[in-house]
């Protein structure tokens, strides 16, 4: 998308012919779609702040250009990679910015997922009002509540850690694009910033706008680390809330066994016919990749940010961008169906219409167990 905004606001400069500006855009827009994947050969793990990485990209736009334009690969006196893909721009302002569209393009898909768990746990909060049980301090019994009023507390941690994932992500909609190699914007058109960040938006639907200080955008890798960051806390919401399940669920005769969650995976053949409940397993194993991406983050700005301009861009892409792994697992992690849905049925209700409630249940609700 940078490429192609970057040719678009070339060719309206003036500073690229139509043809070699149409050619690049077109060729873009094909890697967009997937087409050129298998040429993205540069491993992650590489020296400089992405050139690697970006070059990689400028040639294959190049190479795939100057195929449209009937010549041959390679020959880059047609389309070159630097003179002509790569026009007023540097590494140091495109991989910025890349990394930055990347992980507020694959936010965009994460939000619904979290509207979808918060409106399941929701309905389980309202769902499950009519069940009192024992609100719990140290793991003791102590004060009545509903169990419904644990579920609506779960929707709202959600809400609030999504909320916070939005704001965060609005930091990554200022752009340094069109500052060049250091913030300066030398060798480019006194309108090329504008222009570009413009086209940008555009094509990528989102609401981007030019910084008030490109260096500060080449330099800090600030925003990344505070969408990370929230991301983390959403993932450890997401781990608390897993593991609160497992714990109601625990049972059913020598655990809480106040819910029961969806039998999906056999146990050992030593056990025959225990099938656990393992959704929320899954989910906080996911949540903690999360959380260890967040960790590689920290770890990498604090050991090897040491060039104002070279500042560990390509593992930080790679985390957040290219393979957009924060986001993926999160998706995953929260679906409402997966997590909640519609398998959560408290204990309470089975025991009531099995005409068993004091002996199953009568001891998880409002009652202390006896002790010796």
């Amino acid at each position: 998308m940078v490429k192609q905004a970057a040719a678009q606001a070339n060719k309206e400069l003036g500073l690229l012919d139509d043809k070699r500006a149409n050619a690049i855009i077109q060729a873009a827009k094909e890697v967009q779609e997937g087409k050129w994947d298998k040429e993205f050969v540069v491993d992650v793990f590489q020296a400089g702040a992405g050139v690697s990485f970006h070059m990689n990209s400028n040639e294959v736009i190049a190479n795939r250009a100057v195929e449209i334009l009937g010549g041959t690969l390679g020959d880059y006196s047609i389309v070159h990679p630097n003179d002509h893909v790569n026009y007023g721009q540097s590494t140091n302002d495109v991989f910025p910015t890349g990394m930055r569209l990347a992980t507020l393009l694959e936010l965009e898909e994460l939000y619904p997922v979290l509207d979808s768990l918060i409106s399941a746990l929701e309905k389980k909060g309202k769902e499950f009002h009519e069940f009192l049980k024992s609100g719990r301090t140290h793991m003791q019994d102590a004060v009545p509540m509903r169990l419904g009023q644990e579920f609506a507390a779960y929707a709202g941690a959600i809400r609030r850690a999504k909320e916070a994932t939005r704001i965060a992500a609005d930091s990554l909609r200022e752009l340094g694009l069109g500052g060049s190699a250091v913030g300066t914007g030398i060798n480019t058109h006194p309108d090329y910033r504008e222009k570009v960040i413009q086209n940008l938006s555009r094509i990528s639907g989102q609401k981007l706008v030019p910084v008030d200080d490109m260096r500060y955008a080449m330099q800090s890798n600030f925003a990344m680390a505070n969408v990370s960051s929230a991301l983390r806390n959403l993932a450890l919401e997401i781990i608390r809330i897993s593991n609160d399940l497992r714990l109601l669920s625990s049972g059913p005769n020598t655990g809480l066994a106040e819910i029961n969650l969806p039998a999906l995976q056999p146990g050992s053949s030593i056990m025959p016919g225990k099938i656990n409940p393992v959704i929320p397993d899954g989910r906080a194993g996911w949540a903690t990749r999360v959380e260890c991406d967040d960790a590689h983050h920290v770890i990498q700005r604090a050991a090897v940010d040491h060039h104002p301009f070279e500042h560990a861009a390509p593992v930080h892409h790679e985390m957040r961008g290219r393979h957009h792994r924060q986001p993926e697992p999160l998706r995953v992690l929260c679906a409402g169906n997966g997590l909640i849905g519609d398998g959560v049925e408290p204990v309470y209700r089975l025991c009531q219409s099995s005409g068993d409630r004091e002996r199953s249940c009568g001891q998880r609700t409002l009652h202390h167990r006896d002790r010796p």
